[in-house]
C-alpha cells in the first residue's frame, strides 16, 4: 500500500460529515493502510478520541483540520471586491508537537478573534503559527483551485508560491481531486502545470465525507438537516455525485491513472508526521504565601493543622499513620496543588455564605480532603478507603467533584478566573447527538412529513429515564404499533433508513453545565477553543463562553484539571439519595425523614 487517505470528515464537521471515528478508523484498517489524517471542518473536536482509536487499532493518526481562510483580514466580515469567495479552504496537518500546538492555535484564533459564519484564520495567523505543519491545498475551494477556476492563473501561481515559501520544501503540497466533477478537470490541469513550474509535489485526495457509496443517500439527508432546506429543494446545498466516501487504492488509482506519484506522496507525508499527547499532568502553579518554598511544604502544613482541628492535639495514631501515608502519596505524585486548588474555592464559596457540598464519590476517602476541609465526610468513621481516590499502584489525576448551590455557582467560576487567570479558565463543551426520536424529527423534517405525523411516530419510541436509549431499530423491533405504521408507508420507511444511519451522530456542540478546566498557562498553549455566544458565566453572563473544544473524558485523557462544579438544588439531592438508596440498598426512604444533615445520606449518591 501507497495511499493514505490526508483529507477526511468525521460526523465532528457538525451535520456535513457522516463518518463515526470508530467506523473510519475500522474501515481504514480493513482496507490494508497503515495511516490516516482527520481533517474535519475548522475544528478539533475529534482529535483526541480519532488518535485513541486510530493508535488502539495499530493506525498512524494524523490530526489536522481544513481551515477556513478569509481573504484579507479575518477581523473583516464582507468579502473583499476582487476575492473569488468569501473564503478558501486549506488542509492542515501536524508534523510533531510543535505543529500539533499550532493547530490547537489556529483553530482558537478562528473561533475566538475569526468567526463569521465559519471559524476563520487568514495570512496573518498563518505566518505566525506555520511551523511544524504540512500544508495541502484543498478542494475546489482551496485558493488555488478557486482562482484556477476563474482563470486566473497569476494568483493560483502567487498563492502556491506563498504558501509553499511559508511552509518550507517538503511541507506544501498541491492537491487533485476527482468525484467525478467538471471543475476538477480543469483544476487538475491547471494544479499539474504549476506543480511542474513551481517544483512541488503533488497528491491526490478524495474529501471522504461519508464511509461507502451507498451512504450517500443518508449524508444529503445530513446536509438538508444542517442547512435547515427540504430535502427536494433545488436551490439548497448538496454534493455532486456519490463519490466522496473512504475509497480503496484501486478505486482512487483508477480515479488517476499513470500517476503513481500522487499516492506514494501520500505515504510520504504520513511518514513525516509523526504526533503522541504528552503522558504528564498539566497543574497550574497554586500562588504560594511568602516564606512557603514549595506546593509540597504547604499542603502537608495545612492539612496538618486541618487535621488537629478535626481530631485534636496529639493527633490519635490512627489519623496520624493515614495522613502521613496519604501525603507521602500526593506529594510524591506531585498533586500538592491540585488539593491546594480545590481546597482554596471551596474556602473562597463558604468565606461567601454559598452552599457547598460535604463531598461524594471518591474523594470522600481522602483524609488530606477531609483535613483541608474539601469534603466534611470523616472517612476513619465510614471506613472508605484513599486508593480508590488516588491508587500508587496504578497513578492517575484525581477527580473531585464539588457541588455548589445552583444558583452561586457562577461567582465560584468568576472567582477562579480572577484567581488563576481569564486566559487560562475555560468551561467545557458537550456534544449533543441525535437519539433515535431526535433523528426521526430532523429526518421527517427534510423529508417533508407533517408535525403531527412526526410526533406520532416519535411518542412510539420508548423512553426511559435513567435506562440505556432504545435505538430506532430496536424501537421498530419491540413496538408492534411503530413497525406497522412503518411498514405500510414508503415514506416512513425511508424515514427510519436515514434516521437510522445519522442515529448518535454529533449534530450541535453545547456548554458542559458545570464543568470548567484551569491551565498553567493560556489555555490555548495546551487545548484547542471555540465560543459558544452569551453562554458565559458570573459577571459576562451576557458575553461569549470560550469553550474547550475536547469534552470532559478528552480532557482527563491529555492530562488537564478539569472540575465538576455542580450545582444541586435540595430537591435535586433529595431525589438522587432517595432513588440510590433504593436502588443500592432495596430500602425506600421517606423525604420528610431523610437526614440532610448526616453526611452518610452524601455517600450514597
Amino acid at each position: 500500500m501507497s495511499f493514505v487517505h490526508l483529507h477526511t470528515h468525521s460526523e465532528y464537521s457538525l451535520l456535513d460529515g457522516a463518518n463515526r471515528i470508530s467506523d473510519l478508523v475500522a474501515r481504514v484498517k480493513e482496507l490494508g493502510m497503515d495511516s490516516l489524517a482527520l481533517t474535519d471542518h475548522g475544528n478539533l473536536f475529534g482529535a483526541w478520541t480519532f488518535h485513541e482509536q486510530a493508535r488502539a487499532a495499530g493506525i498512524r493518526p494524523i490530526l489536522g483540520f481544513e481551515a477556513y481562510v478569509a481573504f484579507g483580514s479575518r477581523h473583516l466580515r464582507e468579502k473583499l471586491p476582487d476575492a473569488p469567495g468569501n473564503y478558501s479552504h486549506l488542509v492542515l496537518l501536524a508534523r510533531d508537537r510543535e505543529g500539533y500546538r499550532n493547530l490547537v492555535r489556529l483553530t482558537s484564533i478562528a473561533f475566538v478573534e475569526g468567526y463569521y459564519r465559519r471559524p476563520r484564520i487568514d495570512r496573518e495567523t498563518l505566518e505566525k503559527h506555520a511551523g511544524g505543519l504540512v500544508c495541502l491545498s484543498a478542494c475546489l475551494t482551496g485558493e488555488v483551485a478557486l482562482w484556477l477556476r476563474q482563470g486566473q492563473v497569476d494568483k493560483a501561481k502567487e498563492s502556491a508560491t506563498w504558501h509553499a515559501r511559508l511552509f518550507g520544501e517538503g511541507n506544501y503540497w498541491l492537491e487533485v481531486q476527482n468525484h467525478g466533477i467538471a471543475e476538477e478537470a480543469l483544476v487538475q490541469e491547471g494544479v499539474f502545470r504549476l506543480a511542474d513550474e513551481l517544483g512541488l509535489g503533488v497528491v491526490a485526495t478524495n474529501d471522504a465525507h461519508y464511509l461507502r457509496r451507498e451512504d450517500a443517500p443518508a449524508h444529503d439527508v445530513l446536509l438538508a438537516i444542517g442547512t435547515g432546506k427540504d430535502l427536494n429543494d433545488p436551490k439548497r446545498f448538496r454534493f455532486e455525485g456519490t463519490e466522496s466516501y473512504v475509497k480503496s487504492e484501486e478505486e482512487m488509482r483508477r480515479a488517476f491513472p499513470a500517476r503513481d506519484d500522487l499516492f506514494t506522496n501520500t505515504q510520504t507525508i504520513a511518514d513525516r508526521c509523526e504526533f503522541d499527547f504528552e503522558k504528564r499532568f498539566f497543574l497550574p502553579e497554586f500562588p504560594l504565601p511568602k516564606g512557603t518554598s514549595s506546593a509540597d511544604e504547604l499542603v502537608v502544613r495545612l492539612a496538618t493543622e486541618g487535621a488537629h482541628r478535626r481530631y485534636g492535639s496529639p493527633l490519635p495514631a490512627p489519623v496520624k499513620e493515614r495522613l502521613d501515608y496519604e501525603l507521602g502519596v500526593i506529594t510524591k505524585v506531585g498533586y500538592s496543588g491540585y488539593f491546594l486548588i480545590v481546597a482554596d474555592f471551596i474556602r473562597e464559596a463558604r468565606s461567601r455564605g454559598i452552599p457547598v457540598g460535604p463531598g461524594r464519590g471518591s474523594a470522600a476517602g481522602s483524609l488530606v480532603s477531609y483535613a483541608l476541609g474539601i469534603t466534611n465526610v470523616d472517612p476513619l468513621v465510614f471506613d472508605l478507603l484513599f486508593e480508590r481516590f488516588l491508587n500508587p499502584e496504578r497513578i492517575s489525576p484525581p477527580d473531585i467533584d464539588v457541588d455548589f448551590c445552583e444558583e452561586r455557582r457562577g461567582e465560584i467560576i468568576e472567582y477562579v478566573r480572577e484567581r488563576y487567570g481569564r486566559q487560562s479558565v475555560g468551561q467545557i463543551v458537550t456534544f449533543g447527538t441525535m437519539k433515535a426520536r431526535a433523528a426521526v424529527k430532523d429526518v421527517a423534517r427534510v423529508l417533508g412529513i407533517p408535525p403531527g405525523e412526526a410526533d406520532r411516530i416519535t411518542k412510539l419510541i420508548p423512553f426511559n429515564p435513567g435506562q440505556p436509549p432504545v435505538t430506532l431499530p430496536e424501537a421498530v423491533a419491540q413496538v408492534g404499533e411503530l413497525r406497522e405504521l412503518v411498514r405500510q408507508n414508503p415514506t416512513y420507511q425511508k424515514m427510519v433508513e436515514y434516521a437510522s444511519a445519522i442515529e448518535g451522530m454529533s449534530r450541535h456542540i453545547s456548554v458542559h453545565a458545570a464543568g470548567i478546566v484551569i491551565a498553567p498557562g493560556p489555555l490555548t498553549d495546551y487545548v484547542p477553543v471555540c465560543t459558544m455566544p452569551g453562554k458565559g458565566t458570573g459577571a459576562g453572563a451576557a458575553d461569549d463562553a470560550i469553550i474547550t473544544q475536547y469534552d470532559m473524558v478528552g480532557l482527563e485523557k491529555i492530562g488537564m484539571l478539569k472540575m465538576d462544579f455542580l450545582g444541586l438544588t435540595t430537591l435535586t439531592v433529595l431525589d438522587r439519595a432517595v432513588k440510590t438508596i433504593r436502588e443500592r440498598h432495596g430500602v425506600t426512604v421517606d423525604l420528610d425523614t431523610l437526614p440532610l444533615d448526616d453526611p452518610a445520606t452524601f455517600l450514597l449518591l
